[in-house]
């Protein structure tokens, strides 16, 4: 299958590699990039972290006090795990993959957290879990690092592939990601070119503004992970969403 991606190039890259290793044609064409913000948090007295996604991790590593590696870090799920751990943060608590499903976690942790739990989280948030947190009794902030940036439209091969049919599927990770393409594709007049191409999406959220285009089929995934995601392209007959 020619599969497009379109999130930021840096995890459209991972997945990209993934794809091919299964016999796919990928291409990567991102549609929102992440601009780093400056940091007004000096951090000074923070008990605890929290990341929500992989690019939350990309936008402090190295620009936060080397102390701040040995407090408990709380992340979303595996893969933003594992990019805490390869920045350096020793001291992680891994969630189930959805940030509400860190809640638990954060309020009922037994450890010590010495100062306020801070929230690393970009512009747009889906999930802002200081304010859910200071109502459990957990005293805590958002600090926004980053913020994702939109592209003009889709690279030169990504639209010649769609235009002359050569697109199988596209993966979409994110509701703003996918709203993001709908609109670009009705502003570009692409927007009839997907009756044959399956979207993948990785929930119900990711998948509501697809159905403003008519797809072959639109597919969610069963769990949020990249796994999941893969899943969708394994049996190209499948008919169910």
């Amino acid at each position: 299958m020619r599969v497009l991606l379109t999130r930021p190039r840096d995890q459209a890259e991972e997945m990209a590699a993934e794809l091919k290793s299964l016999g796919h044609e990928v291409i990567v064409s991102p549609l929102l990039e992440r601009q780093m913000l400056e940091i007004s948090n000096d951090f000074n007295g923070v008990g605890a972290l929290v990341f929500t996604s992989l690019n939350g991790v990309a936008a402090v590593e190295g620009r936060i006090p080397e102390e701040l590696l040995a407090v408990p870090v709380f992340v979303v799920g595996e893969r933003t795990a594992a990019a805490a751990e390869e920045a350096g943060f020793k001291n992680l608590i891994v969630g189930p993959g959805r940030a509400r499903g860190l809640l638990p976690l954060i309020i009922g942790f037994k450890g010590e957290i010495a100062g306020p739990i801070v929230h690393i989280s970009g512009e747009d948030v889906r999930t802002d879990m200081a304010p859910l947190l200071n109502a459990a009794g957990r005293s805590a902030e958002r600090l926004t690092a980053y913020r994702m940036v939109a592209q003009s439209g889709l690279s030169h091969e990504a639209a010649s592939a769609l235009r002359q049919g050569q697109l199988d599927a596209v993966l979409f990770f994110s509701p703003r990601n996918a709203k993001l393409f709908v609109t670009l594709m009705r502003a570009e007049g692409l927007a009839a070119g997907f009756g044959g191409v399956i979207a993948g999406a990785l929930s119900d959220a990711v998948a509501e503004p697809l159905y403003r285009l008519r797809w072959a089929v639109i597919r969610t995934a069963a769990r949020p992970d990249r796994r999941a995601m893969l899943e969708l392209l394994e049996d190209k007959e499948k008919t169910g969403g």
